[in-house]
């Protein structure tokens, strides 16, 4: 493997069990959108599953798709909005949508489809979703009129993650309150940073664990004990020590000194290490960090190998590119934990670790448990 993700299913049993003891008596929704936020999804749900989680959200019909034709029955929610002309094949395959708007439900007064449904609340995100009168009014309509199964409802809390903005999540927490005691068999506002710092100021009856079941936490605090699941990892593949100063990379922006060792190593922005890593990043060999020099390459970056090395690494030499900093590394570049993870692309392999063994890979050409293919 030139560059791969190493997925500690053991670290995600462990996020579970930790974030059931945040959210108490109220079940976990595993959000799994985006390919799991880049875990896998579909080895992801099978271990939460195992754990007892046995509703998932995803952002789109083909992610709960996915999940299906990999034999996962559990409940499968549609977290946003959905085309219309891809409601029925969602229904078919049972999977629950997101109404927002009255546009909406007289879309699905013209079919003949008595989807499952989550009505969506906007009491401050300003993405999706009814004004909370309006939702009311929504709610009455569609049970009048037969038209769904009102399964959930929910809403998203924006600022959870953020101290001084304490007044207005209890705002959002107070719009949502109304629809707490509602006889439906989900009322969900919790996300990760809400379910660690607002989980006894609601009597909503879901939490929805997303970043935070990763082991990356949502925002800063105390709940350390949550353990990192994904580690990135490449090797040496060339090294030259200098004779003389040289420029590294594209654009000349790093100009190597006589006698530095540059080791060149195969992962670059088309597996998901941001460019803005450029002469600023760095990554872990034998423990020490090194710098990335030079810009990051499509496919690979050069790092300067620090002198008390010299004699000790090799081609072939382990470097981990990520491990538990994602939310160092991200405020290294103005960005955002969820994003390093996400971008990490289809063509790194994911390789599951269970008990300290290999127990599943998951690479461009499918899976391979125990030896064999699928």
């Amino acid at each position: 493997m030139r560059t791969w993700a190493e997925i500690n299913l053991d670290n995600l049993k462990h996020n579970i069990k930790t974030l059931q003891k945040y959210a108490g008596n109220r079940a976990i929704m595993g959000v799994v959108k985006a390919d799991a936020y880049g875990h896998g999804a579909v080895e992801v749900v099978r271990e939460m599953s195992d754990e007892g989680i046995k509703i998932f959200g995803v952002a789109c019909v083909d992610e709960a798709r996915e999940l299906r034709v990999n034999g996962i029955k559990d409940e499968i929610m549609i977290l946003g909005c959905t085309p219309i002309e891809e409601w029925e094949s969602a229904v078919n395959q049972d999977i629950q949508l997101t109404l927002a708007s009255f546009e909406e439900i007289k879309e699905l007064e013209k079919m003949k489809i008595y989807p499952k449904v989550h009505i969506a609340l906007e009491t401050g995100m300003g993405r999706i979703g009814f004004e909370v009168e309006e939702a009311v009014e929504a709610i009455n309509y569609i049970k009048d009129k037969k038209l769904a199964e009102i399964i959930g409802v929910f809403s998203h809390l924006s600022v959870a993650d953020v101290e001084e903005e304490d007044a207005y999540t209890k705002e959002q927490l107070r719009k949502f309150s109304i629809f707490e005691d509602m006889n439906i068999k989900y009322r969900h506002i919790l996300n990760s940073a809400g379910t660690l710092n607002y989980n006894d100021l609601t009597k909503s009856n879901v939490v929805r664990g997303g970043i935070i079941l990763y082991g990356i936490l949502p925002c800063d605090g105390d709940a350390t004990e949550f353990k990192p699941v994904m580690t990135l990892k490449s090797k040496i593949l060339f090294m030259k020590k200098l004779k003389e100063p040289k420029f590294i990379s594209y654009k000349k922006t790093y100009l190597g000194k006589a006698g530095e060792l540059i080791a060149t190593i195969p992962v670059g922005y088309a597996d998901g290490l941001d460019r803005r890593f450029s002469n600023g990043g760095t990554v872990l060999i034998k423990e020490i960090e090194c710098p990335i020099v030079g810009v990051v390459c499509m496919d690979q970056i050069m790092v300067k190998v620090p002198v008390e090395l010299h004699d000790k690494v090799k081609l072939g030499e382990e470097v981990t590119i990520f491990w538990d900093n994602y939310n160092e590394k991200a405020k290294d570049i103005g960005t955002i934990s969820y994003e390093l993870v996400t971008a990490i692309s289809t063509r790194v392999e994911r390789v599951y670790i269970k008990n300290g063994i290999v127990v599943e890979k998951r690479g461009l050409l499918g899976r391979e448990e125990n030896g064999s293919k699928s």
